[in-house]
């Protein structure tokens, strides 16, 4: 055994098993995946009940704050920016439902 298999078996030493459908891994692959972890520390820490957040892809939120500053700009220089916010808004919707 390696010496990371060790510790790593040190520090959860207790080892379960489930059965879940294709359906299932398929949803727990990509959950884990979102969340930028392996599926182990996925599945241990929705299962002791902790709260799993997805990463956001740094250029996707680069490109989100451009458009915020943008926008801040054109308002402070009496443009119109009311259907410009309303897609803003609605992109960061959807990208926050992808997360």
């Amino acid at each position: 055994m390696s010496s990371r298999a060790a510790a790593r078996g040190a520090k959860y030493p207790v080892k379960i098993f489930s059965r879940v459908s294709h359906a299932e891994m398929e949803k727990i692959r990509d959950d884990a995946a979102r969340a930028g972890m392996s599926i182990c520390k996925y599945v241990r820490t929705r299962a002791v009940g902790g709260h799993v957040s997805g990463k956001i892809d740094v250029k996707t939120l680069a490109e989100l704050n451009a458009v915020g500053r943008m926008l801040k700009k054109m308002w402070s220089e009496g443009h119109q920016t009311g259907p410009a916010i309303n897609a803003v808004q609605a992109a960061a919707e959807d990208l926050r439902r992808h997360i």
